[in-house]
């Protein structure tokens, strides 16, 4: 161990401060207490992970419908699933459909479908 990083010597934020020294260094830009402190509180809590760059890297687990409720994103894969070979139909009637395949399925009131309830009255 590095005697800068000594915890019986040094109290965890003169150790940041070290370690942001460092990293200064070699020409890291804006690196200060701070910024290390945040990082090591990252890494304790996401592992190596939360050292990333997240506007850099993609989000793990990135799930492509979002945060909707997999329940609804069914229906509406099924609602499309019925449609298909005839009229194209319109957005208020695909809604109608999936709020009818999500009674089918989980029950009367059972799924919330808050966005399309509001145009047709589930």
């Amino acid at each position: 161990m590095r005697p800068q990083y000594d915890p019986e010597r040094w109290t965890p934020a003169q150790r940041d401060a070290a370690k942001a020294q460092e990293l200064a260094a070699p020409g890291f830009a804006r690196v200060t207490r701070t910024t290390v402190e945040r990082m090591r509180y990252a890494c304790r809590k996401q592992g190596l992970w939360g050292l990333a760059d997240k506007r850099v890297v993609p989000a793990r687990g990135r799930r492509p419908a979002g945060y909707a409720d997999e329940r609804v994103v069914a229906a509406v894969l099924e609602a499309l699933r019925r449609q298909r070979g005839r009229s194209k139909g319109t957005v208020k009637g695909l809604q109608v459909l999936v709020g009818q395949v999500l009674e089918d399925t989980h029950g009367r009131g059972v799924v919330e479908c808050r966005h399309a309830r509001r145009s047709t009255g589930w």
